[in-house]
């Protein structure tokens, strides 16, 4: 949904990420959320962007899956070079897998990571984060991997 509550999440943002499953009906839903991210920035936050899609319960194999990530990914080239908030936006990889394993974490209180690190969908949200991450640092957003405080896992 589209409410004040979002509408305030994105005044107070500096990027959004568009976590969608690859249907019809979340295509439009993309379209109108960008429509709602060009409006804020107009108006509330002139540094908001659009910077992925992220595609979650994704099936590879579905003909139907494969046109609508097609279709938005011809929808996001369209506006390359353009002066909207979504210029960059791409869709991200790896695709989330559909795994049962992201369906029963939550219901045992737990993250993917603490309940099943080693299923597909951790994998797939571990490399997920890891390219954003290299986004981030090559946009300058973030130091270098070299000079990075280490993290303890």
């Amino acid at each position: 949904g589209l409410g004040v509550l979002s509408v305030n999440a994105l005044t107070a943002a500096h990027e959004v990420f568009v976590p969608m499953q690859a249907q019809y009906l979340a295509l439009r839903g993309l379209e109108k959320l960008l429509s709602t991210v060009q409006l804020v920035a107009a108006g509330l936050n002139p540094t908001l962007s659009a910077t992925g899609v992220i595609l979650c319960m994704h099936e590879t194999q579905s003909s139907h899956g494969k046109a609508v990530v097609e279709e938005i990914r011809t929808h996001l080239d369209q506006f390359r070079g353009t002066d909207v908030p979504w210029r960059d936006c791409r869709v991200l990889q790896p695709p989330i897998r559909r795994n049962i394993k992201l369906a029963e974490a939550p219901s045992f209180g737990k993250t993917i990571f603490d309940y099943d690190p080693k299923c597909p969908g951790a994998d797939d949200y571990r490399r997920l984060a890891e390219g954003v991450i290299a986004m981030w640092r090559a946009r300058g957003v973030l130091p270098p991997a070299a000079t990075a405080p280490a993290v303890a896992t």
